[in-house]
């Protein structure tokens, strides 16, 4: 049997079925956090979710409707973001493909990659963060393709994250 996950939405968040939904509609977001802290310590550790960002139904993406990607966070308590993973599919300078994946630490953004697979299909990806602490290195795979690979040059993630944090999604 498995455990129930406590969460606190925020915003245009809701829970349908099994499923938390972040926005439902034209320019609507939505957060969700886990209710639930999360200590690292000095250990490794690995975050699998499912995503399924709908697909643009108007012109393009820039137009608003759809969705414009998903970020998975790590959230001191007071709400201060200190690592976060997006898929982003909102195509701008930033990012010209509409696919990206992008690391950030401490809200800059330290490693991108864009991947040929559209995020933004409507279609369910599994999304795999994870973190070797002796390597020092975070790799997010999306659907088992490994898109990002970035070591820390030395800088030790649960030295950034001294306190136990809470996981968000939005």
């Amino acid at each position: 049997m498995q455990k129930e996950i406590k969460a606190s939405l925020k915003g245009d968040a809701s829970k349908e079925n099994e499923k938390i939904v972040l926005t439902s509609g034209l320019r609507s977001q939505g957060e969700v956090r886990i209710e639930q802290k999360f200590d690292f310590e000095s250990s490794s550790w690995r975050c699998n979710f499912t995503v399924n960002i709908s697909e643009p139904e108007g012109i393009s993406d820039v137009d608003g409707q759809g969705g414009d990607g998903v970020r998975m966070k790590l959230c001191s308590e007071s709400g201060q973001e200190l690592f976060a993973v997006t898929l982003d599919t909102y195509k701008n300078l930033e990012n010209q493909s509409g696919n990206e994946v992008v690391i950030y630490f401490e809200g800059t953004r330290v490693a991108q990659a864009a991947c040929r697979e559209r995020f933004n299909d409507g279609q369910d990806k599994e999304v795999e963060v994870i973190y070797d602490n002796e390597l020092e290195t975070v790799v997010v795979k999306v659907n088992d393709l490994a898109v990002v690979a970035y070591a820390f040059n030395d800088i030790a993630f649960y030295e950034m994250v001294k306190e136990p944090v809470f996981l968000c999604f939005s």
